[in-house]
């Protein structure tokens, strides 16, 4: 059914250009590998089978430079994660 796997494709697009922005050398970039995994979690929830590693990977990513800056990143994390949940879903809870 070509017309329900078009979907598949979105999801998983936003997935590999959220894992390539949390590759880059900026953890900045990292919020935006975030962002972008929030959305593509939120468009189809098959994303859920990479979490675990794009958690894995931003809690390594957060841990390389002592206690103060770990939590700092984990701080800029949640706060791309919750505003882009927010983003999303207040239009829905709003009703």
């Amino acid at each position: 059914d070509p017309g329900h796997f078009q979907y598949n494709a979105v999801a998983t697009g936003l997935a590999l250009w959220s894992f390539h922005f949390m590759t880059l050398p900026s953890f900045a970039s990292c919020a935006v590998g975030a962002v972008l995994f929030c959305l593509s979690l939120n468009f189809k929830q098959t994303a859920l089978y990479y979490a675990p590693a794009a958690f894995a990977y931003l809690l390594g990513r957060c841990t390389n430079h002592g206690v103060p800056a770990f939590l700092a990143r984990v701080a800029l994390l949640g706060a791309a994660v919750l505003s882009t949940f927010l983003a999303l879903w207040w239009p829905v809870a709003a009703l």
